[in-house]
Parts: C-alpha cells; sequence; structure tokens
C-alpha cells in the first residue's frame, strides 16, 4: 500500500476505525488514525500480513459519506465497508440496504413513514408496470420491494407455477415478527390490487382472517426478554396460497420449538407469555370472577421474574381485546373462546399448588392448595381428589404387576410443571390449527414465509440452543449455495467465461451435526436408549469420537464441566451437556395426562382424546402436497422430531426460489439513536451475510462500472480516445488480472493496487504543476490589485487634503466671530456677577444682623416667661400642699377626739393613721375612665412618703387649665418604639427612652423622653401597674391614638437619640441572637466577630462584622470587662436594646464622643450627638411615609439606585399593594430616604432592598418628593 491511502482497520477494542497509511516497510505497515481529534496523532502497527484481515482499503470519499443502496455496488466489499454503510443510511433513517438479492433491515426503534399507504401504492404501481414490460428504474430497498418481487415472480406465465419463498432471521428484537407482518400485509394489499375478482367480500375475508391471526400468535406465542418486548418464542413458517390470477386463497401456519420451558421460569427481567398478564388486565371483572383471577403478583409462573409490564408502551389491556377481536375474526364462538380462556386460567391456578411432604418420601397437596384443586376441578372438569392423585403418584409395572407409587415432592412438582406445560402446549397446537381451519385452501402457487433465529451463544447453551443453531446451520447451507449461484448468474450476465471457485461452506459441521451412526443426534438417541445412560457419558462419548474433529473441540477444564465447543460459521458456542438427556427424552408423566381426557368438558376432552401417547409439539405437517394435519404418533425423542420437521421444511425451501430478509439490531438500549459497531458485526457475522461476502468476491473482488472506472483511472491514459480493454491492457499486462463484462469492470485486489499506485504518482505530479500555476496567477492578481488599491488611496488622500484645507480657513473665520462674541459676553456677565454677589452679601448680612437680634428677644422673652411660669407653679404647688397639711391635721385632731375604745371596728380602722402623717386616708382606685378634654381632674392622686412632687403637681394643674402640653400620635401597626417607666410620685407610665430606628410609628419623632402617657385609645390612664398598662399597649386593636403630655422634664426640641454612625437592635426572648463579639484591645469595646444574624429580629439588618456593641440597655460596655458583658447578655433580661457602632468611624471622634457620654452618662445629662438628616415629615414638608403590612402582599413600586444620590429612586408605581391602600402618595421619581427611620444612606443600597425582601412586617418608609423641595427652610441636603 501506498502512504497517504485511507484504510479500515481493526483497534484494540475490535472496533473499526478510519486511518491513513503512514509508513509501510517490507514486513509491517503504520497506519495513523483519523476519525477522532483527540487521537490524530496516534499511529497503530500492524503485520504486513494484516493486510485483508485486520487492515482494509476504503471505499471513494462519496462512497463512504453517502454510502449505497446496493452493496454490491461498493469498489471494496469488505466488513468494515458493508458496517459503514449500514451505519450511514441508518443515521439518515434509511433502515434498508440490499446486498444483490438479500436484504438488510435495520431495526429503527421508533415509527417511520417508510409504510405508509402511498408508499405501498407506490410500490405496487412499479411491480404492476415492470410487470408489463416497462423498463424502469428500481425504487429504493424495502421489504416491499422484496414482497412484490416474490408475489411476480410467483405469477410468470410459465408452465409450470414457480412457488417463492421468503426467509427472515435476525436475533431478538431485530425485528422479524414486525418484517413478518409487513410482508403479510403487503402480499394480501398486492393481490387485491392487481386482480378483478367477482369475490371480493369473500377475499377481503380471507385477507383479514390472515391478517388477524398474528395477534393470536403473538398473544399465545410471544414475551418479553431482556433484548425485546415482543419476541416470538416459537418459530413459525407461514404459507400463502393464491390462484393463477393472483388472487389470495387463504394461508396455513406451522409452528416449531416452542419455548415451553418459559412457563414455569423465567429470568430476571423477563416475562411469561403475553396472554396471562393480557387475560388478568383485559378481562372484565365478570370474568376474572367465573375463572377466579386476581392480580399478577399473587401467581407463582408470574411472580418469580420481577417484572410484569412491557417497556415499548403496548398496553396488555388493549391488547387483550384485539386478541378476543382476532378470535372473532378467524370464527371461533364464543364457548372456544371461554373454553381457552378456562385452561389458561387453570395453567396459573396449577403453579400455585404447593406440593408438601406427606410421610416419608411421598408426597401430598398442602392444606393451603384445596381451594386451588377446587377451582382446578371447575376450571378442568375433573374431579380434586383424581387431581392430586394424578399429581403425587404413579404407576409402574413390578413382574407383570402395576403398582402405585407415591412421588418425592421434587418429583411431584416436576409432574405439576409438566402438566402445565402440556396443557399450554396442546392450547397453542389447537389455536394454530383453528386458525389453519379458517384460512385453509388449495392452492396452485404460493409464497411462503419463513421465521428463524440467528446462531445464538449465551452465558449457558443447552439442547435448545443445539437444535436452533443446527437449524441455522442449514440455513446458512442453503444460503450460501444461494449466493454462489448468484454469483455465477453475475459472471453470465457480464458474458465473463466462468471456471469453479472454491467458496467458504460449512458442510463438514452440518455433517457432524447429521452423521449416523457417529453423529451428535445421533450419539445423542442412543445415550437416551441405553439405560444408564447420562450426560456425563454422552460429553464423554463426545470427546471420544470428534477428538479430531475442526468443528468440535473442549479444554480439561470444559471436560470437568461436562462443556464442549462447536465452532459454527458464525463463531465458536460453549454448549454444557447436563440436561441433555432428560430434555430429549421430553418425559411426561402419562398417569398425569391421561386423567385430562377423562374430564367433562368436551373441550378438555379433545385436547386430551387418544392412548396416551404424546403428540408432537408442531401442528401441521410442512408438505406441499397435504393440507394442514397434525402426527398421531410421536417420535422417539425431541431430536429426531426437529430433524424431522426441519427436513420437511428444507424439503419445502429448495423447491422454491427463496429471497433473503436478513435483520440486524443496531443496539441492545432499543435507542433509535444509537449505531453499536461490536453488536452489529457480530450479527453480520452470525446472519451469514459476511459468508455471502467472501463467497461473492471469491473470483475477483473489485468490481467496478465501466463508467465509474473511466472516471477514476482515465487520468493514465496516454490517449483520451483510448478504449476500456485496451487501456487496461496497457496498464495492467500482468495475465488474467482483470476482466472486463459488459457493464462492469472485475478486479484482482493487487491489479487495483497497482492501479491506484500509480494514479496516485500521477496524481502527485499533476498537484504540483497545478500549484505552480495557481501560485503564480495569485500572485499576478495579487500585483495588480495592489496597484489599484494604491492608485485609488492617493486620488483619495489628495482629495481630502483639499477638502480639509477648505474646510480650515472655513472654520478659523467662524471661529474669530465666536470669540469675539463669547468674550463680550463673558465681560459683560462678570461684572453683572459682581454685583448680584456684592448686594446678596449686603442682604445676608442685613438679614443676620435683624436675626440675632429678634433671636435675643425671643430668648429672653422666653426666659422670662419660663421664669414666671415655673414662679406660678411653685406657688400653687405650695398652696396645695399647705391645704393637704392643714386636711391631715384636722383629720388627725378629730381622731384624737375619739377614744380608741369606743369602737373596735373604728379604732382598728383609724388607729393605724395616727402615727402615718405622711400616708394619704384614701386609697385611689386603678381605673382607665374615658378621655374626656375638659378641664375637670381627678383629686386623689396622692404622692409617696407624704409628700406631693412639685412638678407632678404643677403639671397636673397646668393639664387641667390647659391642653396646651398635650398631643396626640397615631400608632398605626407594628412596634411603637418607646420604653415605659411608671413616675416614681405619679405612678403614671412615662417615657424614659425613644428608639427611633426601631420603631414603626410615623409620629414617633413627636415624643420626647420625660413625656407621660394620658390615655390609649380614648381611656384615660391612672396610676396603674406598669404590667397592665403595656399588655393593654400589646393587645389593644390598631391603630390606635395614643395622648401625651409634655412636662417640664420633657424635651422642647429632641435631637435623634442616635449619633450618625450608631444603630440599635432589639433582641426578644427566645430568639436566638446569631452573633458572635470578642474583645477589641484598641477600642476597649466588644467588637462583632460572626455575623448570622436572626433577618427577623428588628435591627439586625444593620449589624456587619467588625461593628463595636455600645451598650446594652443604655449600659455603656466601654472599658468594662469582656466576660461581664457576655454574662450580662447571657443573663439578662429579655427583651434588650443593644446599640451598636459602625466600624468606619473616624477614631478621634470616637475617643472624643465616647468619653463624652461616658461623663453625661454618669451625671446623668445627654450630650448633644451629630446631626443627622431629618426624617420627621412635620419638619419638612418634603417627606411623607407610608406603611407596608404583612396583608398588603406586593409593595407595588419599582426602584433603582439613583446615579446622583445615596437613595432609591422610584421608577414606576403599580396599583397594587401597600400602594393601592396608600393611593396618590407616592410618584415617580422620589426618593426612599429610610426604612423604619434607618437612614438608607448608612444602610446601603444593597442592604435596603434585602430587608424589603425578606425582614418583617410591617415596615415604616419615608420618602422625599421629587425635586427634594423644601418650605420651611430645613435643608434637604442627604
Amino acid at each position: 500500500m501506498e502512504i497517504g491511502t485511507p484504510v479500515w482497520v481493526l483497534a484494540e477494542d475490535w472496533v473499526w476505525r478510519r486511518a491513513v497509511v503512514h509508513a509501510t516497510t517490507p514486513t509491517s505497515l503504520g497506519c495513523r488514525l483519523t476519525d477522532a481529534i483527540d487521537e490524530a496523532s496516534r499511529v497503530l502497527a500492524f503485520p504486513a500480513s494484516a493486510v485483508g484481515s485486520k487492515v482494509f482499503v476504503c471505499n471513494p470519499i462519496e462512497q463512504r459519506e453517502l454510502g449505497v443502496e446496493d452493496l454490491t455496488a461498493l469498489v471494496h466489499l469488505h466488513e468494515p465497508a458493508i458496517l459503514h454503510t449500514l451505519k450511514v443510511r441508518f443515521m439518515k433513517r434509511e433502515i434498508y440496504t440490499s446486498t444483490g438479492s438479500i436484504l438488510v433491515a435495520v431495526n429503527p426503534f421508533q415509527a417511520l413513514s417508510l409504510y405508509d399507504e402511498p408508499i405501498k401504492a407506490r410500490y405496487i404501481a412499479h411491480g404492476s408496470r415492470a410487470a408489463n414490460g416497462e423498463k424502469l428504474a428500481p425504487l429504493p430497498p424495502h421489504v416491499y420491494a422484496v414482497s412484490d418481487k416474490a408475489f411476480r415472480d410467483m405469477n410468470m406465465p410459465t408452465d409450470a407455477t414457480c412457488n417463492q419463498s421468503i426467509l427472515v432471521s435476525g436475533e431478538s428484537g431485530a425485528g422479524k415478527t414486525e418484517t413478518t407482518k409487513i410482508i403479510m400485509n403487503y402480499l394480501a394489499s398486492v393481490s387485491s390490487a392487481t386482480t378483478n375478482d367477482t369475490h371480493i367480500p369473500e377475499r377481503e375475508n380471507v385477507r383479514n382472517r390472515v391478517l388477524e391471526s398474528n395477534p393470536i400468535l403473538e398473544a399465545f406465542g410471544n414475551a418479553r426478554t431482556n433484548r425485546n418486548n415482543n419476541s416470538s418464542r416459537f418459530g413459525k413458517f407461514i404459507r400463502l396460497g393464491f390462484d393463477r390470477s393472483g388472487s389470495l386463497l387463504g394461508a396455513s401456519i406451522s409452528t416449531y420449538l416452542l419455548e415451553r420451558v418459559r412457563l414455569v421460569s423465567q429470568s430476571i427481567g423477563e416475562r411469561n407469555y403475553h396472554i396471562f398478564y393480557e387475560l388478568l388486565r383485559g378481562a372484565t371483572p365478570d370474568e376474572l370472577a367465573a375463572l377466579r383471577l386476581t392480580r399478577i403478583e399473587d401467581y407463582k409462573y408470574l411472580n418469580s421474574s420481577q417484572c410484569y409490564d412491557r417497556r415499548d408502551g403496548v398496553d396488555d389491556g388493549d391488547q387483550y381485546t384485539k386478541t378476543r377481536h382476532a378470535m372473532t375474526t378467524i370464527g371461533m364462538a364464543d364457548d372456544e373462546q371461554w373454553s381457552v380462556l378456562e385452561l389458561v386460567a387453570a395453567v396459573l391456578h396449577l403453579g400455585n399448588v404447593e406440593l408438601v411432604k406427606k410421610g416419608g418420601e411421598e408426597s401430598q397437596c398442602s392444606d393451603g392448595s384445596a381451594p386451588l384443586l377446587s377451582t382446578l376441578a371447575t376450571l378442568l372438569g375433573i374431579d380434586a381428589s383424581i387431581i392430586e392423585k394424578g399429581l403425587t403418584t404413579k404407576k409402574i409395572k413390578v413382574g407383570g404387576e402395576v403398582i402405585t407409587k407415591g412421588l418425592t415432592v421434587l418429583e411431584a412438582a416436576t409432574s405439576r410443571d409438566a402438566v402445565a406445560k402440556t396443557i399450554y402446549a396442546r392450547v397453542f397446537d389447537w389455536l394454530v390449527d383453528r386458525i389453519n381451519q379458517s384460512i385453509s385452501y388449495d392452492a396452485s402457487a404460493s409464497v411462503q414465509s419463513a421465521h428463524s433465529r440467528f446462531i445464538g451463544i449465551f452465558a449457558t447453551n443447552s439442547l435448545e440452543q443445539l437444535c436452533i443453531n443446527f437449524a441455522n446451520e442449514k440455513l446458512q447451507q442453503l444460503f450460501a449455495k444461494y449466493v454462489f449461484e448468484m454469483e455465477q448468474k453475475e459472471y453470465a450476465a457480464e458474458a465473463i467465461p466462468w471456471t469453479f471457485v472454491e467458496y467458504p461452506n460449512n458442510d463438514a459441521c452440518v455433517a457432524m451435526f447429521e452423521a449416523r451412526p457417529i453423529g451428535l443426534f445421533s450419539l445423542l438417541d442412543e445415550q437416551c436408549v441405553i439405560p444408564r445412560g447420562n450426560d456425563a457419558a454422552l460429553a464423554a462419548k463426545y470427546y471420544d469420537v470428534f477428538s479430531s474433529h475442526a468443528h468440535l473441540s473442549s479444554t480439561k477444564l470444559q471436560r470437568g464441566q461436562t462443556q464442549f465447543t462447536i465452532a459454527h460459521y458464525a463463531g465458536d458456542v460453549v454448549y454444557t451437556a447436563t440436561g441433555f438427556i432428560e430434555k430429549n427424552k421430553d418425559s411426561v408423566h402419562v398417569e398425569a395426562l391421561e386423567l385430562l381426557g377423562t374430564s367433562s368438558k368436551a373441550f378438555v376432552t379433545h385436547l386430551f382424546a387418544g392412548d396416551g401417547s404424546l403428540r408432537r409439539s408442531t401442528a401441521l405437517s410442512l408438505k406441499a402436497d397435504s393440507p394442514p394435519r397434525r402426527s398421531t404418533n410421536a417420535a422417539s425423542s425431541v431430536v429426531l422430531k426437529f430433524k424431522s420437521e426441519l427436513s420437511t421444511l428444507l424439503e419445502l425451501l429448495h423447491a422454491t426460489v427463496p429471497h433473503f430478509i436478513r435483520c440486524i439490531k443496531p443496539n441492545d438500549e432499543l435507542d433509535p439513536h444509537a449505531f453499536d459497531d461490536v453488536r452489529v458485526v457480530e450479527q453480520l457475522r452470525c446472519s451469514g451475510v459476511l459468508e455471502a461476502v467472501k463467497i461473492s468476491r471469491s473470483g475477483y473482488p473489485v468490481r467496478m462500472l465501466h463508467s465509474t472506472f473511466l472516471q477514476h483511472y482515465r487520468c493514465l491514459s496516454p490517449s483520451a480516445a483510448m478504449s476500456l480493454e485496451l487501456l487496461l491492457l496497457t496498464l495492467l499486462p500482468t495475465p488474467n488480472a482483470f476482466r472486463v463484462g459488459l457493464t462492469k469492470v472485475f478486479l484482482l485486489q493487487g491489479a487495483y493496487e497497482d492501479l491506484n499506485r500509480c494514479k496516485i504518482h500521477v496524481q502527485a505530479s499533476a498537484v504540483l504543476c497545478l500549484q505552480r500555476y495557481a501560485r503564480g496567477l495569485l500572485a499576478r492578481t495579487r500585483y495588480h490589485r495592489q496597484v489599484a488599491a494604491i492608485r485609488t488611496l492617493q486620488r483619495a488622500v489628495r482629495r481630502r487634503r483639499a477638502l480639509q484645507h477648505a474646510r480650515r480657513r472655513q472654520r478659523q473665520s467662524r471661529g474669530s466671530v465666536c470669540i469675539q462674541a463669547h468674550w463680550r459676553g463673558y465681560r459683560a456677565r462678570s461684572v453683572h456677577q459682581c454685583r448680584v454677589r456684592a448686594v446678596r452679601l449686603l442682604q445676608r448680612m442685613w438679614r443676620g444682623h435683624r436675626g440675632r437680634v429678634s433671636a435675643a428677644q425671643m430668648r429672653r422673652q422666653l426666659q422670662a416667661e419660663a421664669i414666671i411660669e415655673r414662679a406660678l407653679l411653685k406657688q400653687k404647688a405650695d398652696e396645695e400642699a399647705n391645704r393637704l397639711k392643714k386636711a391631715r391635721e384636722m383629720e388627725i385632731k378629730a381622731a384624737a377626739l375619739i377614744p380608741l375604745g369606743t369602737d373596735p371596728a373604728f379604732s382598728a380602722k383609724m388607729g393605724p393613721l395616727l402615727p402615718a402623717l405622711g400616708r394619704p386616708l384614701l386609697q385611689t382606685p386603678v381605673v382607665f375612665e374615658e378621655f374626656s378634654s375638659s378641664d375637670e381632674e381627678d383629686d386623689g392622686g396622692v404622692a409617696k412618703g407624704g409628700r406631693r412632687s412639685s412638678s407632678t403637681a404643677s403639671t397636673q394643674e397646668s393639664k387641667s387649665t390647659t391642653s396646651e402640653n398635650e398631643y396626640e400620635i397615631n400608632w398605626e401597626c407594628g412596634m411603637l418604639g418607646l420604653y415605659f417607666e411608671s413616675d416614681e410620685v405619679s405612678g403614671l407610665p412615662v417615657v424614659r427612652r425613644v428608639h427611633e430606628t426601631l420603631s414603626t410609628c410615623a409620629d414617633i419623632f413627636d415624643v420626647s423622653p420625660g413625656d407621660i402617657l394620658l390615655s390609649v385609645g380614648g381611656k384615660r390612664v391612672h396610676n396603674n401597674d406598669i404590667r397592665h398598662i403595656l399588655r393593654l399597649l400589646q393587645d389593644i386593636d390598631k391603630p390606635v391614638a395614643l395622648r401625651f403630655q409634655r412636662t417640664t422634664n420633657s424635651e422642647t426640641v429632641r435631637e435623634p437619640s442616635l449619633m450618625s454612625d450608631e444603630y440599635e437592635v432589639l433582641w426578644r426572648d427566645n430568639v436566638p441572637l446569631g452573633l458572635g463579639f470578642k474583645p477589641d484591645k484598641k477600642k476597649e469595646m466588644p467588637s462583632v466577630s460572626k455575623c448570622r444574624g436572626n433577618p427577623q429580629i428588628p435591627g439586625m439588618f444593620n449589624v456587619r462584622l467588625g461593628d463595636y456593641l455600645t451598650a446594652i440597655n443604655e449600659i455603656s460596655t466601654y472599658r468594662v470587662e469582656f466576660a461581664r458583658v457576655i454574662k450580662l447578655l447571657e443573663d439578662g433580661p429579655r427583651p434588650v436594646v443593644l446599640r451598636f457602632m459602625r466600624a468606619d468611624l473616624d477614631d478621634a471622634l470616637l475617643e472624643s464622643s465616647r468619653a463624652s457620654e461616658a461623663s453625661t452618662r454618669e451625671s446623668s445629662f445627654r450630650f448633644s450627638r451629630m446631626s443627622t438628616m431629618s426624617l420627621n415629615p412635620k419638619r419638612d414638608d418634603s417627606l411623607y411615609n407610608i406603611t407596608w403590612k404583612e396583608e398588603d402582599g406586593a409593595l407595588g413600586l419599582v426602584v433603582k439606585q439613583a446615579l446622583s444620590s445615596f437613595y432609591p429612586e422610584v421608577t414606576k408605581v403599580k396599583p397594587e399593594g401597600a400602594i393601592l391602600r396608600q393611593p396618590n402618595k407616592v410618584q415617580i421619581g422620589d426618593l426612599l430616604i429610610s426604612i423604619n427611620n434607618n437612614n438608607i444612606s448608612k444602610m446601603g443600597f444593597r442592604n435596603a432592598m434585602h430587608l424589603l425582601q425578606i425582614g418583617p412586617k410591617p415596615v415604616l418608609l419615608t420618602f422625599q418628593k421629587q425635586g427634594r423641595a423644601s418650605h420651611v427652610g430645613v435643608p434637604a441636603s442627604i
């Protein structure tokens, strides 16, 4: 081979890979892989002798890429070429490929539009036109084409009718059953379409019966296997009979090798025959009750494989309906159908009969099986005791006397299973007979369809597989003979002299099976006759007789396991001799079957009538000149019966013109898009396709049409007018290297390689010449293009420079005028602005002077008014105190005038009052009164310790005279944010702390520390227990109005309680905080080291790693021992307010503010914190609030981070949620300033959005109107 030749190579994983010849030596060949990018540089080495076995030349590229419809059209016909062609066509969903007259069908595992009525009509019309003598191009390969050819050849006007046969073969799951149904459907259709019959209804009835026989055979003879969901577990031969005009007369069906063992045991993942599942899932409740059937899982014959469903989407219930309809179509009466179903049910019940020891070694049916025996008696028409006796005993003849012997449990179980298998086999045979009766005919011509399987290689191969593989060897012998004859016909058609060519055959292997008296089957029958014949003796006989035979071998290890290997045409198969003798005898417990002949049911009696001898399993004779009949005498063994049936089948096939269809299964996963190269090659070998290739290429393996040859090798001809033969003689002077046929050229492999070698040399020289001319042309073209481009650029540059010069002059002219105008304007504006600034400066100075003067006057006036008010309050307080003092003195004097012993009750009441001058005589009750704005006031409140607080008295007196210091706030929902304590004097709730950042109350800024709570929801508050008041605030319905009163201790203008970098967190009881702390030695206070806080804790969203814990309930942590802080957090009361400071505060500001805070708290004075932006809408009318509650659902706003601000800007307002409840408030362009009075500029946009998404509701949102206009002079800057 020449370097660069594309080839197919067999890689280490036994997959054919595409490569090119990389290097050659006289003894070796190096090939570089080209079909995988990651292995493009990988080189495989092969010996020179591997060419033709592991290295093959590739076909031309057009054949590799497009494939061919007929494999014989390939230039190189070998295993990798066939495999690649099938793969290319499979991926294009072209599943049919022909090999001469052989059709290869790849199962697509999906429904295709290849069988529509228009396509069927197209093939029928094409066949009719071709039969009338028209010269037509062949249609694409199709099973319709094979069926049509068989039908047309059958109807050829010859003296003797030419019968046709179609052999469909393939492994389980390859599509044999479906292909057979397609063939029958087409033949019935083409018969109806091509004949003019006056008995059309009768013909249609026959056609329907032929097609309706398939559902019955599939229900009773097909099962799910691990490779196929609808696998035929029997072989069948179908004969369709036609009259001389082509009208379908009827059909006959023959079956062989029904897999009876499947009835009692199946592999894991497989099912029993379909009819059992269809009956249990499709029968009506009344039918199931009559048959006493329940669920599939309840029957031993069905539940041992743990598989109950088909996996191809077919519903068993629907199939039951189709099966019953098919029975009706073929003419089965209702009572016949019911009799069949009774026996099917009887098989299921029989499998559930349990056998136990009776005493000793004998057996009996268990007590739990009594209902089953009763059911079997009803279904079979036999007494239950007779059934039990027939299953557990047998009769033997001893010295001329017949005695009854009990069976062991194992023997009885074997007998039970044998009866079940025999009942089912008899029912199956009867159904085949019944189908044949409905479609019987007297034919003058016929088309037969044989359904067979490939050579099977399984983990364990026994007698059944040996028989099937022998049948395939016989069919392969017929196939090889047919292919060889086709090869002879091709040589004759091309007018090429034919000489005998040795072709591969399997005659020696077939003779090893059939030889007498020392063949495989003869020796097996001999061991069955010998009294003590056994499997080990049979295996030893095989080892001895066939020790030197080329097709049978065994190793020492195999001999120890009674195994042997047979070299079939498709590969070596290892068989296990264990069980051969018993299976070949096919012994059935005769006594158990004789009792079935005594049944009271006519149908059962008909099936088992006779003298007790066993009948063969196949239903029909295959003789062409006799109608279907059943044999009455049994053969002596299974293999003899099988050989007899196979011989009859082969005699019939030899008397017909065969047509072959090889079905291929592309993968084992039933994937419509997968093509397993290894599995397909294995099937090609087993199907004999590769053997056919060897036969067809035994002489001249390389064949090309004249036109193809001239297209490829005209370049080697010295003259264009040279003829084909002269060209071949010139190029190939070797004698007999080629033959020229009428349409094809036949070449030896060596001659083809010589031609390719010469072609490569000629093409290489031509390529160099073409490259030289092409380079010159490209260089000249490139030069001319560059010159033209340079000239174009020069013109463009000159034009551009001229335009730029003209535009520059224009710009200079316009620019000078513009500069002059701007200079004059600038000078005038500068003078005007200087004057304006001067005027504004004077105005500010004057306004400042006036303002300071007015402020000083107002301050002096306010101070004077405060002094006067304090003096009046003090005076009134003193007067009230004097009045109370005098009243007490009068009461004491009155009590002193009355002796203590006068009235014991009165003495007990008044005695304690005499020494306690500081106690009030009356107790004020704890009540809530309806709030009134009148000037009347209770005068029953008395101070503790015998003296009244001047500030409290003055406050109460002031309230009785004026309501200027009283105000109301509206608490809508959520958290109030106030910390109350009971006043020491009045007992009323007094505000001690205001937590704006924890509040959702819009009016929180109106409340100041020191204010007193007067009423809640219109009910007046008296000196009650503070816990009752707090409970009232918690339980009262919201919204609610709270009325407060400012006192002298209240702040008139309250500053924010937190600095700009501080925030608070409310830690409730029974809620984990989720924070970790560590001491900060530099700042001398705890800092946050872990932050996994609960987002449901108010204020927790502000906490960040590194923030400082500055106070716990106003208790400073500055310079406090870290352990004491942790102890206070763990054991302190709940709820508790934690104050934090952000970690990015300036150090100097932190130190000064902390020292000031510590000194201020020690002296009970507040210090002025850093001012923050006002969030109170009452102080800035550009601000407004809305409340977002849980029941609102969505907020109804879309915001985004404004480019020119720290705050989110409203971009869209939706009529939903909280916005729908508070309409016309928020406008597009407004800024979201705070959440629960927490400034978003400190919080950050992302944290704010996170809080809105997952934070607790309700939420108080503060917005600033668009433009941030303020009408009260408060700065709106942020």
